[in-house]
């Protein structure tokens, strides 16, 4: 029972986590044209980083549990 509520409660911790990062990838991908016009691509992908990072965080207590 411990196992199961916690997985779940993890897995939507880390739901919450990705979901900034889907939507940054999604306005990067519609707004690419503008991104290489204004000359950002640099702070796009440090930005896409940041959320990678913020998103593997909630990712490895998910490895730990499954253990």
């Amino acid at each position: 029972r411990l196992y199961i509520t916690s997985v779940r409660q993890l897995s939507r911790i880390d739901a919450i986590r990705r979901s900034p990062l889907y939507t940054h990838f999604d306005e990067t991908v519609i707004g690419a044209t503008c991104i290489r016009a204004f000359e950002q691509q640099e702070r796009f992908i440090t930005r896409n980083e940041e959320l990678v990072d913020c998103s593997q965080i909630s990712f490895y207590p998910i490895l730990i549990s499954q253990r």
